[in-house]
């Protein structure tokens, strides 16, 4: 297989990257060698949405603060296929609903009408994923060898931004001082009965306090809500 220049100029960038602009600069610089306008990187846990991007902002911010990433048909595509594929707005290799057929329309209307996406072995139930998106209303069709080593490229690009998350974009999660302090103590391993003797507090206020950082945080259980904050720098 021949390795293409824009590889190694792409893993310098990445390897060299100190700030968020850096990153982007990296991916732009893949989506512009690959002929692409737009580039996304993302990594999703349910609702606990991160990446970068250079879709336009009114469309991120709107994405992230209706957790569209649950709907979108692309990041549905990338969980069942496992493998890179290409989609447009009125054309994907599954099957999607009349939601997700919205979903692709308002997207189109911000510029994004086609790519390729190449998903990104990620542990723990997280889908990592690169999209090089276009305004063309033509799928892309690319020789599987050029998308065998935008796969590499994209696995380099993810295992760095694990090391830099908090250069990421992201969803602004908001915990009060005592939720912060009882999800605190649950990561040490404390139940609610010695949190409410710890901070002075009665037992049904803890559990309240559990359960409102579970809320604010997207999580399912305490345990999830611990890994999400812990993540996010809020523990």
């Amino acid at each position: 297989m021949v390795i293409p220049n824009w590889f190694g100029d792409f893993i310098q960038a990445v390897e060299v990257a100190q700030k968020r602009e850096d990153f982007l600069a990296a991916l732009q610089l893949l989506a512009g060698e690959l002929g692409f306008e737009w580039c996304a990187y993302l990594d999703a846990y349910g609702t606990d949405v991160r990446g970068i991007s250079d879709y336009p902002d009114e469309w991120v911010a709107h994405y992230l603060s209706q957790d569209l990433s649950v709907i979108d048909p692309v990041v549905r595509t990338a969980k069942e296929l496992g493998k890179p594929f290409a989609w447009s707005v009125d054309q994907m290799p599954i099957r999607v609903s009349k939601v997700q057929s919205s979903f692709m329309g308002d997207a189109a209307d911000f510029g994004i009408r086609s790519g390729i996406s190449i998903p990104i072995p990620s542990g723990f139930r997280h889908t990592a994923m690169l999209t090089l998106a276009s305004s063309s209303l033509v799928p892309d069709s690319r020789d599987i060898t050029e998308l065998d080593v935008t796969r590499d490229a994209a696995i380099y690009l993810h295992a760095f931004a694990k090391i830099r998350a908090a250069l990421l974009d992201g969803p602004d999660f908001k915990l009060s001082p005592q939720e912060a302090k009882v999800l605190a103590w649950c990561k040490r391993g404390f139940c609610a009965a010695d949190i409410a003797e710890l901070m002075g507090l009665k037992e049904p206020s803890v559990r309240f306090h559990m359960q409102g950082a579970r809320r604010k945080l997207g999580a399912n259980n305490i345990q999830q809500a611990i890994g999400t904050a812990t993540d996010h720098g809020l523990i």
